[in-house]
């Protein structure tokens, strides 16, 4: 329990070193889910990473750009969600590959996150964005 406490913290300190990149920033919590998932069993990786999220949405800023239940309104939000399915799928994966487990498990990061943020910008926020915005 202790390491499910350790790499909850450390996710928490993850999303607070980051680069800031159009819409959605770029943080280091991902290398902590994947090393999370890489350390502890399946179970315990993945509820670290419901502590976590349970932590910032009950009200303490932990999340990138703040904390409480409002952050399910939040563009980033499905990639909050998406790292307990990488730790699944990472686990599931994991013995037949460690580098094909990881890289398709971060893509499913991605996908979940950007499904989402394109949920929430165009049934929430009705914007639609072209596809040159994401070209230049």
């Amino acid at each position: 329990m202790f390491l499910v406490a350790l790499f909850s913290a450390l996710i928490a300190v993850g999303a607070f070193i980051k680069i800031p990149f159009f819409i959605v920033p770029i943080t280091l919590q991902t290398l902590f889910v994947v090393l999370s998932g890489l350390v502890l069993e399946r179970k315990f990786a993945v509820l670290s990473v419901i502590v976590y999220l349970m932590i910032g949405l009950a009200g303490f800023p932990v999340f990138a750009n703040g904390g409480g239940i409002n952050y399910i309104f939040s563009p980033t939000f499905g990639y909050l969600v998406a790292f307990a399915f990488y730790d699944i799928f990472l686990l599931q994966v994991l013995r037949k590959n460690i580098f094909l487990a990881t890289g398709i498990g971060i893509l499913i990061i991605y996908i979940i996150g950007l499904l989402y943020f394109v949920f929430y910008n165009m049934l929430l926020m009705e914007k639609v964005y072209s596809i040159s915005f994401f070209i230049v």
